[in-house]
């Protein structure tokens, strides 16, 4: 399906607990499925076009059997669409600061 076809499916943020935050979306575990994770953009980005962009990106990476987490759904919670993946459990992210 296209992503004017898909049907967005609603989700409720009582079920996730905030893991995270970055430019353009925030990042939740389940609070009783820790195999999953919620990235929801938020209004910082034109949320639909790059939410779907990247679920699409997410999923044509995984078709090139590159080690990455798996994109499972395309979301909605407040208002924001979100996509949920696959939690790499014991990952650690990093931030290269770009200082002269």
């Amino acid at each position: 399906k296209g992503a004017d076809e898909m049907e967005i499916k609603q989700i409720n943020l009582d079920d996730w607990y905030q893991s995270g935050e970055g430019a353009t979306a925030i990042s939740y575990f389940n609070k009783t499925d820790d195999s999953l994770m919620l990235k929801l953009f938020t209004g910082s980005v034109t949320a639909s076009n790059y939410a779907y962009r990247e679920f699409e990106f997410s999923k044509n990476v995984e078709k090139c059997e590159v080690k990455t987490p798996k994109a499972i759904e395309i979301v909605k919670a407040n208002g924001n669409l979100g996509i949920i993946y696959e939690r790499i459990k014991d990952k650690v992210s990093f931030f290269l600061s770009r200082t002269h």
